[in-house]
């Protein structure tokens, strides 16, 4: 099984076609291989600015999404709908390769969360 690493863009080659877990980190950058772009992860807000949010997910990749990836008309602070410490589902979109950070969506599923 041939997987290609997001941030990168390296090919590796996994003998045996394992699934991924969490601990698989691409040979060269050492970033987690389960970040595939499409992928819904779950997430917990670390940090809520008037942009849009940060997120973890799992323990040591950040994310962010964006005020206007979170699906609500009209409002002018993420804090209007997201509290740090809240879990939530997201989708990932993108990876910023300078920060490391990826870049998730969470339209689809903001209507489940109240």
């Amino acid at each position: 099984m041939i997987r290609k690493c997001s941030k990168c863009g390296c090919s590796s080659e996994n003998e045996g076609a394992q699934p991924l877990s969490k601990e698989d980190t691409c040979p060269i950058c050492g970033h987690p291989l389960w970040v595939v772009i499409g992928n819904e992860v779950t997430c917990k807000v670390d940090k809520v600015l008037q942009f849009g949010i940060f997120v973890k997910c799992g323990e040591e990749v950040e994310g962010i999404i964006h005020i206007s990836e979170l699906d609500q008309e009209g409002i002018q602070h993420a804090g209007e709908v997201m509290k740090v410490g809240q879990s939530i589902q997201a989708k990932i979109i993108g990876t910023d390769p300078s920060s490391g950070r990826i870049r998730l969506t969470c339209r689809k599923h903001f209507l489940n969360w109240f």
